[in-house]
C-alpha cells in the first residue's frame, strides 16, 4: 500500500505537514490537506450523511483517489479520520492518529480533555482578539519547545487565512465531536502516536482510544508535545512505515 493521506488539525494549513511529508515521500505517495480545506469542500454533503463536514470532505477525497489508502490525522484531523472510518469507507485500510483524541472536551464521564468552559471562552475570544487566542494555542502546541516570535506570527498569519468564521466552526466541532461510541466497532487497524508532554490533548486521551479499538498500536513519545509533525517527523515516518508494512504483509 503506497497511498497515504495526512490531515492537519485546527488552525494549521497543509504546509504545517511539510516536514512530515518529506520524510514519508521516500516510501509513499503522500497527499497532505488541512482539515479546514476539507470542510469547505464538503458542506453540500454534510447534512445528507449526518456527519461533520470535515469527515464528509475526507470521504470525498478518499473516493476521488479510488484506491486503498492509509489516513493519518493530526489532532482534530484524527477525530475526522475516525468519523470517516466508522462510516464504513472501505478504501481506508489503516488509521494513524497523531496527538489526537475521540473527544476533545471533558465531562462528568470523561476526564481526558479540555473543560467545555475553556473551549467556549476560546471560541468567544476568537471574535474579540483572534491573535491573542492563536498565540496561546501555538505556544501550547509547541510546548515543551519555546517557539520564537517570528514562527508564532507566521503560524497566526496562516491560521487567519482560513477566516475567523472557519476557525470558529472548527472550535464548535471540537466542542461537540464525540466518537467514543464508534471505537469498539472499528475493525480498521490503527497506529496511535502521542507526546507525553502534550498540553493541547493529554496523552491519556490517545491511550483511551487505543484501549477501546479492536486493532490498535499505542506509542508514547516521552517529552514530546502536541506538534509531533513539526518537531518529530522522522519518528512519525518510521512508525508509519513499520505499521503500513505490516498491513501489507
Amino acid at each position: 500500500m503506497k497511498k497515504i493521506i495526512v490531515m492537519s488539525g485546527w488552525a494549521n494549513p497543509k504546509e504545517s505537514l511539510d516536514a512530515l511529508r518529506r520524510e514519508l515521500l521516500s516510501s509513499f505517495d503522500v497527499i497532505t490537506v488541512s482539515i479546514h480545506d476539507l470542510q469547505s469542500a464538503a458542506d453540500s454533503r454534510k447534512g445528507a450523511i449526518g456527519i461533520s463536514g470535515y469527515a464528509a470532505g475526507l470521504i470525498n477525497l478518499v473516493e476521488q483517489i479510488s484506491e486503498p489508502c492509509v489516513v493519518a490525522g493530526w489532532s482534530a484531523g484524527g477525530i475526522a479520520a475516525l468519523e470517516a472510518a466508522a462510516r464504513g469507507q472501505r478504501m481506508i485500510k489503516g488509521l494513524i492518529l497523531i496527538s489526537s483524541t475521540s473527544k476533545f472536551c471533558s465531562d462528568a464521564d470523561y476526564q481526558f480533555g479540555k473543560s467545555l468552559k475553556t473551549v467556549r471562552a476560546m471560541a468567544q475570544g476568537l471574535r474579540k482578539d483572534a491573535r491573542k487566542i492563536l498565540t496561546g494555542f501555538f505556544e501550547n502546541s509547541a510546548f515543551p519547545h519555546i517557539e520564537d516570535d517570528g514562527s508564532i506570527k507566521s503560524s497566526i498569519a496562516s491560521a487567519e487565512a482560513f477566516g475567523i468564521d472557519e476557525l470558529f466552526n472548527g472550535i464548535e466541532y471540537l466542542q461537540k465531536a464525540d466518537v467514543r461510541g464508534m471505537l469498539a466497532g472499528l475493525d480498521v487497524p490503527a497506529l496511535i502516536l502521542h507526546g507525553g508532554g502534550d498540553k493541547i490533548i493529554p496523552w491519556e486521551a490517545g491511550q483511551y482510544v487505543a484501549s477501546k479499538m479492536q486493532k490498535s498500536i499505542w506509542v508514547l513519545k516521552d517529552g514530546a508535545g502536541h506538534d509531533l509533525p513539526r518537531r518529530h517527523p522522522g519518528f512519525i515516518a518510521e512508525q508509519a512505515a513499520d505499521f503500513i508494512r505490516k498491513l501489507s504483509d
